[in-house]
């Protein structure tokens, strides 16, 4: 009896270690989870050296966001695909002539940014420099701002709307987001601002932190 009842528990044993383990990503999962999450991160401090380089020589800091005439804003709650960055970011007809100026700026509302021709200025990420090749899990916006920010970004309850913007605002401060539902149930949202040069994970959940809470050992900034 207890020989067949070894035999019994000897032959469970494999299906008691695959599905142990089933739970556990892969290398192949970890690496992919980091990278979206390093995506964020590393093209949100890459807005943020554009932006300061662009502040250094017009004082001002600028809008930059998803540019698809008449196509409004993103829907986050349907699942994002890797993308390529928007199509309508470079436009032949953008007039970039310098120097930039920013009409209309207030202590309470941001302005227009005009050209030097004194023309309305469309896209955003052209004029500050930012343009990523390849594909892309993360969508990116800038908001001006009328004064400098003073802190580091705060929790959001609700996930930003992205707008499809018509021309280029300007102001004294900004403040970057990344935002993305790569897998459908998981609206991230990142956020940096001209205070502090650091992303935030300000909404969602990250990819990293359900890496260690499935017993992986990755290393979680969040």
């Amino acid at each position: 009896m207890k020989k067949k009842l070894f035999l019994i528990l000897l032959a469970l044993l494999p299906v008691v270690l695959f599905t142990g383990c089933s739970n556990r990503p892969s290398p192949r999962q970890v690496a992919k989870y980091n990278q979206i999450d390093s995506e964020a991160s590393t093209n949100l401090g890459a807005i943020f050296t554009d932006e300061t380089a662009l502040n250094a020589t017009n004082s001002l800091y600028i809008s930059a966001g998803y540019i698809s005439d008449n196509k409004g804003a993103i829907n986050l709650t349907s699942k994002i695909l890797p993308h390529s960055f928007y199509s309508n970011t470079v436009h032949p007809l953008y007039n970039n002539s310098l120097p930039f100026k920013c009409a209309g700026l207030t202590k309470t509302s941001v302005g227009m940014l005009l050209n030097g021709n004194g023309k309305k200025v469309k896209s955003g990420f052209t004029q500050m420099g930012f343009l990523p090749q390849g594909s892309l899990d993360f969508y990116y916006f800038v908001k001006v701002l009328p004064n400098p920010s003073t802190m580091l970004p705060k929790k959001l309850t609700k996930p930003p709307i992205i707008p499809s913007q018509s021309y280029v605002s300007c102001g004294n401060g900004y403040e970057a987001f990344a935002v993305t539902n790569l897998t459908g149930n998981n609206i991230q949202v990142y956020e940096l601002n001209d205070y502090s040069s650091w992303p935030v994970l300000v909404y969602g959940k990250s990819y990293r932190k359900n890496l260690y809470r499935q017993g992986q050992s990755v290393q979680d900034n969040e």
